[in-house]
């Protein structure tokens, strides 16, 4: 077991010196959360991807997966629930240029939120548009040997272990996707429960 921290802790400090930072204070392993004016999208190359690989080497730490759920990567209304098609496809293009990061990174995991339920969705329709999503997106992981983990935040839409356990009930044998369990966020939800 490595102890591992966030970098989203670190907002507003340029990767590079977050990573030295976390090596300096003990952290064995990082949890990169991309954020638009950090880290974006829009850095996600194969040339930065060797570049973060050897900072982090460089500090004796290990990257243990890629978070391309945090808010503000891309709009609330581009989720996997999303009733526009186009909507959906916007956010499973992130996720699968997640995917090629991660893997570019030398880790074998991304993790992903929910995301809100969209307005004027039926809780029907949002679950078959969830697990279509997640589906097409583990069908392009699969090959690339990465895993994906949801993770539960409250105010989202799968916001608990519970609607998780759904999920996985819903998705039936996709081995690829699993659950990130933020423990401090299964307290912020036992806590308003």
């Amino acid at each position: 077991m490595k102890f591992a921290y966030n970098s989203n802790g670190w907002r507003g400090t340029p990767i590079d010196r977050a990573i030295d930072r976390l090596a300096r204070l003990g952290y064995e392993a990082i949890e990169i959360a991309p954020l638009r004016g950090q880290f974006g999208p829009e850095s996600w190359t194969s040339a930065e991807a060797s570049r973060l690989k050897r900072i982090v080497a460089d500090a004796s730490m290990t990257i243990c997966n890629l978070h391309a759920g945090s808010r503000g990567l891309i709009a609330d209304e581009h989720a996997l629930m999303a009733i526009a098609p186009a909507s959906r496809a916007a956010r499973i293009d992130l996720i699968q240029r997640a995917i090629d990061f991660a893997a570019a990174l030398g880790t074998d995991l991304v993790c992903l939120t929910s995301g809100p339920l969209p307005l004027a969705s039926s809780i029907g329709d949002a679950w078959s548009r969830l697990v279509d999503g997640l589906e097409v997106c583990a069908e392009y992981a699969r090959p690339r040997g990465i895993r994906i983990a949801l993770e539960p935040e409250p105010e989202l839409f799968i916001k608990s272990v519970f609607e998780f356990l759904e999920l996985r009930r819903r998705l039936g044998d996709w081995v690829e996707i699993g659950l990130n369990l933020d423990i401090g966020h299964s307290q912020l939800w036992i806590g308003v429960s």
